[in-house]
């Protein structure tokens, strides 16, 4: 009797209804069209250079932090390990040169890219020097920003032809 209730109680299943076949579809095509976002991290000390920025990068990207000084970017690529830091150079306290320096030598695989008014090749040169994989001038971000964020998830990097020096 008792092996006949194992055995019964094994053979069960539950009966497909409607309702639990759609459930499945549903979990199976969100499952399968779910393509990963690259997750992206945003400082720059101006509020409306920010929000421009996340405007820009939203539709596209997942913004997983923004902050307005170099401190901060450190502090937000610690807790949220984004895979591109969108930073910009000159900030009051750490700049973002500096953050970056921070964040390359202690192992994050965060990769920088540098959005900046400055357009000297020498700003270019230091950029390149300490490990960012991208350099854009503020007033090109709009048409390059997102391609450059593209580009540097697939392992390229990216220069604003407008700051290019010549043997870059």
């Amino acid at each position: 009797m008792f092996s006949r209730l194992i055995l019964k109680t094994a053979s069960f299943v539950a009966p497909k209804t409607d309702r639990t076949v759609r459930a499945a579809r549903k979990m199976t095509q969100t499952s399968t069209n779910h393509v990963a976002r690259t997750r992206v991290m945003v400082a720059d000390d101006n509020q409306a250079i920010r929000d421009l920025v996340v405007q820009i990068l939203e539709a596209e990207f997942d913004v997983v932090g923004v902050a307005s000084n170099g401190d901060e970017a450190v502090e937000l690529a610690k807790r949220f390990l984004p895979e591109i830091g969108v930073l910009d150079i000159t900030m009051p306290g750490k700049t973002g040169i500096e953050a970056a320096e921070e964040l390359l030598s202690n192992g994050s695989k965060i990769q920088i890219v540098f959005l900046t008014v400055h357009e000297d090749p020498e700003f270019v040169r230091r950029a390149l020097e300490i490990g960012a994989s991208g350099y854009i001038a503020k007033r090109k971000m709009a048409k390059e920003l997102t391609l450059a964020i593209k580009k540097i998830s697939l392992g390229q990097n990216f220069i604003s032809p407008c700051c290019s020096p010549a043997e870059y």
